[in-house]
């Protein structure tokens, strides 16, 4: 069936998205760049592993921003001098990995590797799926891989000095923000529900429904973090859908749309936030519980 894939690229801090574009369905992730044209200097990337690629975190580096990324086992990683590292080997008599690294074999990019091993549950979990997954495809699974299955690593170019080792991965959580972007897009918007048949209707939908979740992103960040509570987009998007024609009335006038909105902000405060919840801490929950430790 035909599929379109959405590049996007959230930009958490300032609460909107900075790019868009519409790739094939079954076009790989790792062939998309589009998201690096304009990497800003100091900013954080977050990506998932699908976008791994070396050739990506080198652009990124040498234009002085920063990455954090899960790590690709099969990508080498080799010590100051040049010898490759046995990843597996390393983390054998250890809970914990933290070393500065090279990666790549022809980039050799400066990063930092940290492990943690994993809990019994999830690493019984994960090989499961991997045999699963393996079997599928009529594929083996290696030792080396299952080894590696027992571990949570990340790769990163920032230094010690800057970020903790325990706090890359709070940041790197942070990435789970773009899946609850398309959880809007789909669940409230709609925007996997087209009915259009004709390619030119069906973008117009698309355009239609991201433009309704973007008005929402930029109306809302004013009011995104209510002292220790953050705002939840899902509510907030169906207080707007629910008075949507109050909104179109309010058009007609600069006064009437300034009404309208300190009206609406009263609701989001009072109907739209996020419970606090100490087993499960919202993002900006646990950002500010290590706030102290983070300087970038």
């Amino acid at each position: 069936e035909s599929a379109v894939k959405i590049q996007t690229l959230f930009d958490y801090v300032k609460g909107h998205v900075d790019n868009i574009t519409f790739t094939a369905g079954r076009e790989n992730d790792q062939s998309y760049t589009g998201h690096l044209n304009n990497i800003e200097k100091s900013g954080l990337y977050l990506q998932d592993l699908g976008y791994f690629k070396v050739e990506s975190f080198a652009k990124i580096h040498n234009q002085g921003a920063y990455f954090i990324s899960r790590h690709f086992n099969q990508t080498a990683i080799f010590d100051e001098n040049g010898q490759k590292i046995d990843l597996a080997k390393a983390l054998q008599s250890t809970t914990s990995f933290s070393k500065k690294v090279l990666i790549g074999q022809k980039n050799k990019i400066p990063i930092r590797i940290i492990a943690h091993r994993l809990p019994d549950a999830a690493v019984e979990r994960r090989i499961k799926n991997i045999k699963a997954n393996a079997r599928r495809h009529g594929r083996t699974v290696r030792q080396e891989t299952l080894n590696l299955a027992k571990w949570s690593i990340c790769i990163t170019n920032i230094s010690t000095e800057i970020l903790r080792d325990e706090h890359v991965y709070l940041l790197y959580s942070l990435r789970w923000q773009i899946e609850l972007f398309f959880k809007i897009c789909k669940q409230e918007a709609g925007i996997d529900k087209i009915r259009g048949k004709k390619p030119d209707r069906i973008l117009c939908e698309i355009y239609a429904r991201l433009i309704g979740v973007f008005m929402l992103l930029y109306v809302c960040h004013p009011i995104r973090w209510q002292e220790e509570r953050e705002l939840s987009f899902s509510k907030a998007f169906n207080c707007l859908r629910n008075r949507t024609l109050e909104l179109f009335k309010a058009l007609s006038s600069i006064y009437r749309l300034k009404l309208f909105f300190k009206s609406f902000f009263s609701d989001l405060k009072d109907f739209a936030v996020k419970d606090i919840k100490k087993k499960l801490p919202a993002t900006h929950q646990r950002l500010m519980a290590g706030q102290q430790c983070v300087s970038i």
